[in-house]
């Protein structure tokens, strides 16, 4: 999915599709409960924002930019669905990270 393409960013444009890409991806795993797939696409989005940062990659009109509010939206969303999931199984605020972490390594 997004491993092969990392090192392909390019453009502001290939940054953005691969970022609504992980993110689909997240909403879906999401509504199967998956949290190591979670866990492992947020490692994923990381690095692609890492490297568009990096690389000095910036929104070149309102529609980048409108697409990154967008999926800040999304991404806030997630993290409330995924803190909200984790209090409901008894882990202690703050410690999301760390339970999903832990969940994926099979702890």
């Amino acid at each position: 999915m997004l491993g092969n393409e990392l090192s392909n960013i390019g453009d502001i444009e290939n940054v953005l599709a691969q970022l609504e890409a992980c993110q689909d991806s997240v909403d879906a795993a999401l509504v199967q409960s998956d949290f190591k797939v979670v866990t492992d696409l947020n490692e994923a989005r990381n690095s692609l924002l890492y490297l568009a940062m990096s690389n000095k990659i910036k929104p070149s009109c309102d529609t980048d930019v409108k697409r990154l509010a967008n999926l800040k939206i999304r991404s806030e969303l997630s993290i409330t669905s995924i803190k909200e999931r984790m209090k409901s199984l008894g882990v202690n605020t703050g410690r999301h990270k760390r339970a999903l972490i832990g969940y994926r390594n099979g702890v």
